[in-house]
């Protein structure tokens, strides 16, 4: 297998090193010297470094030269004005800025890497950059003016000027469908002058004026046209600040508002009409588990919105994408390093009208710890449930003390079931309380240290919330082949949502290298209980059902992630992951019934007018006439299903050439999946057609009341791990654009899959006659 792996992927990037083309090579202007005497430009002073010329300055005093290779130089500048000399070290591909007063024999001198860390940029001074902007010989007012790395969008003013002040450094600057790469010079104010007319466009630089006061910049990493106009593939982002701006719960909550993306059950991400295992999710560029028991789609609600720096929604396909990415792939990216001290607190409530106060019916069985969606064992099963089921399907028992075995018989076997109906039948009778206010409580905390050569990011948060909702007089209908109507029922349902999760985020940004530790932990828990009243449709016989179901969500990740630049110039960009994450869905003791009426001694419709769903059934009792427990319907179930995930990916980029309007890049990277799903599941309910008299809990049966003694069937535990791993999956991706307009694109994509399943045949077991 790896021998083929191997050959693949090596025509895989001889094909792709042939179709790179080839371009003339682009001059770097590592060098920029801009010289003054007595305070006017100096024009025509030559500039010499190393002892040979490169060039005398223009008209606005500025020289922009190449200065290649490394290592110490000599920089000197002579004009009639005078003449400074200055000596300098830089390493190849950093920018050397130098600024000269020629009358006074000074010049200052600022060398620095294309690649900052962000205290660098701090650190940096200032420079204001102002940009005039004429269409046709006029001002061109509110022109959209975009400086990446600025975070923001400029609009000129009624005189067609826009100023900005920035960092020192270079900057790629957006005017209609003009892109300039512009160079600010800490303490200088460079004015740009951008005419735009009808058959053309032409830039000219004017002369900049020098600057007394020195400030210390502030970094806006925020830079969505990285991920969006500069992309192969079609993408959206939702920022951090759009995503402030919305004020959305979780994740689920802010991809609706991206065209072409829905969400379902409020849940799961549908990207241009396609979902499921068309579509993949990512946290940090690593795949995660899910916790549905039937497909690997993943709960977007487990997701809070303030853990989240930007969302994107890939819309086509890349070979980096996770194999099961045909329909997209949503990108997850949480928050490690702040701008600026964040400490915040907050508190919410929330009154929902005809909700908040009113009576609800809950669970009975209430454990201690349920306000915070834990449950403390409370709905656990019975372990004599499993015992008496042991003894009843090998039929024989066993003595703990001898170990000696004794066949059971009939005799013992019907005291057995009795026994196992006894156990069953308590918690079926639901508790009326008022629903409380919904409530709401976040604490972030995040700071960005500066040590001595690095620096160090903390962003932690956490969150709790208690809510209710509910379905009022729903209606559910099922209709026969020629169109009429055969279940026909009313039904209302309360549900308590309690969720609790926390992020911690540490990152470290040393020299040229960036290092991240995430942990993700977060819980869903939905309490709810639906009653029903109306019709079914077999033999059209009154009918009362009732479900109640506990279920707790839960996604637990850790993650190391790392990236480099592995050039002076930023053109060979390493990133890499490796992520161990679990998702699990526990749902135990979920219990559902059926009351009939026998030979339709009930009206279903006269019962659906007079049901009063705010009331225990005993209190209404008159509504009930004829009515007896549908055998087979009464049952308890207990479901688990962890999914355990194992995520190692990494990704080499090397941008082969970029001139500003074209570029082209190759990207290539391997990733390793290993999951692991265990689901276990464990029935109990009734299976007896056998009607006695038994004592009944008194809001469930009513007496005088004919019910089943509810033997005990079970379905056999069921463990079905599910392995997955692919050795490796290896990608390749090559990027040319030219003028921005067109884009060739060639990937890709060679993995090995192995898929192991193992499981055990479900078998429902009755017991008694």
């Amino acid at each position: 297998m790896g021998s083929c792996i191997t050959s693949r992927l090596a025509r895989c990037l001889l094909s792709l090193l042939t179709w790179i083309v080839i371009v003339p090579a682009q001059a770097a202007d590592e060098l920029l010297v801009y010289a003054f005497a007595n305070g006017e430009p100096a024009v025509g002073a030559e500039v010499l470094v190393g002892g040979q010329s490169v060039g005398t300055t223009t008209s606005d005093g500025s020289l922009l030269a190449d200065l290649g290779g490394s290592g110490a130089r000599v920089l000197s500048i002579q004009s009639e004005s005078g003449s400074v000399t200055q000596r300098f070290s830089a390493g190849a591909g950093q920018l050397v800025d130098a600024v000269a007063q020629l009358d006074q024999g000074a010049v200052f001198i600022d060398v620095y890497s294309q690649t900052e860390s962000i205290s660098e940029r701090k650190a940096a001074t200032e420079g204001t950059l102002v940009v005039n902007v004429e269409q046709g010989g006029a001002p061109a007012s509110a022109q959209s003016i975009y400086v990446a790395g600025s975070g923001a969008a400029l609009k000129t003013d009624s005189s067609g000027n826009a100023t900005l002040t920035l960092p020192r450094g270079r900057y790629r600057t957006q005017i209609a469908e003009k892109t300039v790469n512009l160079r600010v010079v800490g303490g200088l104010t460079r004015a740009v002058s951008v005419s735009i007319a009808e058959e053309g466009e032409t830039m000219q630089i004017a002369a900049p004026e020098i600057e007394e006061v020195f400030v210390v910049a502030s970094f806006d990493p925020a830079g969505l046209e990285v991920s969006e106009r500069d992309t192969a593939n079609i993408v959206d982002t939702i920022g951090v600040e759009l995503l402030t701006r919305f004020s959305d719960s979780d994740v689920a909550a802010s991809v609706v508002r991206v065209p072409g993306i829905s969400v379902q059950d409020d849940k799961y991400v549908f990207i241009r009409g396609l979902g499921g295992r068309y579509v993949s999710s990512t946290l940090n560029n690593a795949t995660m588990p899910s916790t549905n028991p039937s497909k690997r789609t993943v709960p977007l609600d487990l997701f809070p919105s303030n853990f989240v720096s930007q969302l994107d929604i890939k819309k086509t396909f890349l070979p980096y994408m996770p194999g099961e990415s045909t329909g997209g792939n949503l990108v997850i990216n949480t928050k490690t390093f702040p701008d600026d001290r964040v400490l915040g607190l907050s508190l919410q409530g929330g009154y929902t009208t005809d909700l908040t106060g009113d009576t609800v019916f809950v669970d009975p069985m209430d454990g201690d710890f349920d306000a915070i969606g834990w449950d403390d064992g409370t709905r656990n099963e019975d372990p004599a449930l499993s015992v008496i089921s042991d003894f009843l399907s090998s039929g024989t028992a066993i003595d703990s003390q001898t170990g000696e075995s004794f066949a059971l018989d009939d005799y013992t076997a019907g005291e057995l079931r009795r026994v196992g109906a006894i156990l069953i039948k308590d918690g079926f009778d639901p508790d009326f309380e008022s629903a409380t206010p919904d409530a709401k409580v976040g604490a972030t905390y995040g700071d960005l240290f500066l040590l001595d050569n690095s620096e160090l990011g903390v962003y932690a948060a956490v969150n709790y919330s208690n809510k209710w909702s509910k379905r009022e007089d729903g209606e559910r209908y099922t209709y026969e082949s020629q169109g009429e109507i055969a279940d026909n029922f009313l039904y209302r349902q309360y549900t308590n949502t309690i969720e609790a999760s926390g992020l911690l985020s540490v990152g470290w940004n040393v020299g040229d290298s960036t290092f991240e530790w995430n942990t993700v932990a977060s819980r869903v828990t939905e309490s709810q209980l639906e009653r029903s009243i109306g019709q079914e449709g077999d033999e059209f016989q009154a009918l009362m059902r009732q479900t109640i179901q506990w279920e707790e969500r839960q996604y637990l990740s850790t993650q190391v992630l790392g990236s480099h630049f592995l050039d002076d110039v930023g053109s060979l960009f390493l990133e890499w992951q490796a992520t161990v994450s679990q998702a699990d869905r526990y749902a135990p003791d979920r219990r559902e019934y059926d009351f009939t009426a026998t030979q339709s001694a009930t009206d279903p419709a006269g019962l659906k007018a007079a049901y009063d769903f705010q009331k225990a059934n005993n209190q209404q009792s008159s509504l009930f006439r004829g009515f007896i427990l549908e055998p087979g319907t009464i049952i308890r179930r207990y479901d688990e299903l962890v999914d355990d995930n194992f995520d190692v990916s990494a990704d080499l980029t090397w941008d082969v050439y970029d001139a500003g309007a074209s570029f082209g890049q190759l990207k290539a990277g391997f990733q390793l999946i290993y999951r692991e799903r265990d689901s276990d599941s464990a029935l109990t309910g009734s299976t007896s057609t056998r009607f006695v008299t038994i004592s009944c809990a008194p809001r469930i049966c009513w007496s005088p009341m004919w019910c089943t003694p509810v033997t005990v069937a079970t379905i056999a535990r069921a463990a079905s791990p599910v392995v997955r791993a692919a050795f490796p999956a290896a990608l390749t991706l090559a990027s040319y654009s030219l003028i921005r307009r067109w884009r060739r694109t060639a990937t890709m994509r060679s993995s090995s899959t192995t898929a192991l399943m193992a499981c055990t045949t479900i078998l429902l077991t009755p017991y008694g006659r």
